[in-house]
């Protein structure tokens, strides 16, 4: 069990619940901490959570904006220097579509967290946002 725990993307997702929906139980000791920090981590390194499934690199962004929680300096850094691969094997239309929800949730902090990961040359035209306007908002 938990092996299986740490193999969820990130701490957050990684709490179970009691059957009687009384309590909830913290595995790894860490998804309580960093919901009450209000910020996104992965439960393993970033190179493995992110780099097995490039999904997550979007879904950083989506559960940042939709949560308001800041991500883990360890993601970014990790994204920076590997940001083709938010657009490696992701579909255009999942990057796409995720991006554009986030962007109703917190559109300064999707624009700020694609330019804090470098990853603005693999993001699609998005209504609303382009590369020249998140450079200017983020100083990139």
């Amino acid at each position: 069990m938990l092996r299986e725990l740490y193999s969820r993307d990130f701490t957050i997702n990684s709490l179970l619940m009691t059957m009687d929906l009384k309590h909830i139980l913290d595995p790894t000791g860490k998804g309580l901490k960093d919901i009450e920090d209000r910020i996104i981590r992965t439960n393993l390194s970033p190179a493995i959570t992110l780099g097995g499934q490039h999904k997550r690199i979007v879904r950083v962004i989506y559960l940042a904006a939709k949560l308001d929680f800041d991500v883990d300096e360890k993601i970014i850094t990790w994204v920076r220097k590997n940001p083709e691969l938010i657009a490696d094997d992701v579909q255009i239309r999942y990057l796409a579509k995720n991006l554009n929800k986030a962007l109703k949730y917190n559109k300064k902090k999707v624009i700020s967290l694609i330019g804090e990961m470098g990853v603005w040359k693999y993001i699609p035209a998005l209504p609303g946002i382009s590369s020249e306007m998140g450079r200017s908002l983020v100083g990139v």
